[in-house]
């Protein structure tokens, strides 16, 4: 059974730069540069939604990972995401 590793990217608007938007842009280019240079990866990505707190806004983007082959260990992909922006991970 193939297993699918999920994270979100989460930017809000708690932090003091006025930047917080284009964050996420920015985290999404980067993983998909890092992504394409590995073969067997498979990215999906989800449109960025935008949640609304009483106290902050917060936009996310969410992700799925599935490997197609063992070129590259799920450390490797954990070290990767993690090295663009931390991320909590789950397995589907």
């Amino acid at each position: 059974m193939s297993r699918t590793l999920t994270f979100e990217f989460i930017a809000d608007d708690r932090l003091p730069k006025p930047t917080y938007q284009l964050d996420l842009v920015i985290w999404d280019t980067q993983l998909k540069q890092e992504i394409s240079k590995f073969d067997g990866i498979k990215l999906i990505d989800y449109p960025i939604r935008r949640i609304e707190f009483p106290s902050a806004t917060q936009y996310r983007r969410q992700y799925k990972i599935k490997k197609q082959n063992n070129k590259i260990t799920w450390n490797n992909i954990y070290g990767m995401v993690n090295g663009i922006h931390v991320s909590v991970f789950d397995f589907i």
